[in-house]
């Protein structure tokens, strides 16, 4: 069977792991988790912890930020859990066929989790079925009929005995967070519609949103500004695709990211 290999990264606002078992804690895993219309095959997870003073490093019940995943191995397990997998694995299928792809697929569909974002602190107590306090966000990639996307689901928890609630979010690997996201996402639809004349749409799909340029320095109203980055926001509105490009900096004065559009 073919193998994948999943490395810890975090997003923009946590920390990033470069490496499987690095000079940091990190976590690996091993072949996606697939399922065709007979099957459901067992995902691999592997927690590779790091030894400091000949001692591994003690397990936690409160999960701040991603740094701390691998010393939570219970939490971990849970987040990667098949029953989330699946979840992913739902909602990926979901998209799409919101988004009109491959309609006619019959291959097997795996997932691949590509990143970990923990929103609020993941509390999961020693007894607890389930996290009973936390948000956290997985990005994975959904493989089928030979081609791969970058689909976003967003898991809320919801109660010890209650799974947690999950949605599914945005395709595509945006580095924007979730509030600069709300901020700017009615600007760019309202001008994708304008650009589209397609005002009166109203089957309106995001279909990815990636980075085109990574963090640079670049010249912001006359200043040199560092962390400046640019996007490209794919809308889909009644079949016809439509790019929107995007550059955020950050705002030193006022502090947070401004988004201007292009």
């Amino acid at each position: 069977m073919r193998q994948w290999r999943f490395f810890a990264i975090g997003s923009i606002a946590s920390f990033r792991l470069r490496s499987p078992c690095d000079s940091l804690e990190s976590l690996k895993m091993v072949s996606p988790y697939r399922r065709n219309r007979r099957t459901l095959s067992a995902f691999v997870i592997i927690l590779c912890l790091s030894i400091i003073n000949g001692a591994a490093m003690a397990s936690i019940r409160d999960l701040t930020t991603i740094t701390n995943l691998p010393k939570n191995k219970r939490t971990a397990e849970y987040i990667f859990s098949d029953a989330m997998l699946e979840i992913m694995l739902r909602h990926g299928m979901a998209k799409d066929r919101a988004l009109g792809l491959f309609p006619q697929c019959d291959s097997d569909y795996g997932v691949v989790p590509e990143s970990v974002d923990i929103i609020d602190p993941i509390d999961f107590p020693e007894g607890a079925q389930h996290p009973t306090k936390g948000t956290w966000s997985i990005r994975y990639r959904l493989l089928r009929c030979g081609a791969e996307k970058v689909y976003n689901s967003v898991f809320v928890a919801s109660g010890e005995s209650t799974a947690p609630v999950p949605h599914s979010y945005f395709p595509g690997s945006t580095n924007a967070g979730a509030q600069l996201i709300r901020d700017t996402m009615p600007t760019a639809l309202a001008i994708a519609r304008a650009r589209s004349n397609q005002q009166d749409c109203r089957k309106v799909e995001v279909f990815d949103m990636v980075v085109s340029q990574a963090a640079h320095l670049a010249n912001v109203d006359g200043k040199a500004v560092d962390g400046v980055w640019n996007e490209k926001w794919t809308f889909l509105l009644c079949g016809r695709k439509l790019d929107i490009n995007l550059r955020f900096a950050p705002d030193a004065a006022n502090g947070g990211t401004v988004a201007n559009i292009e």
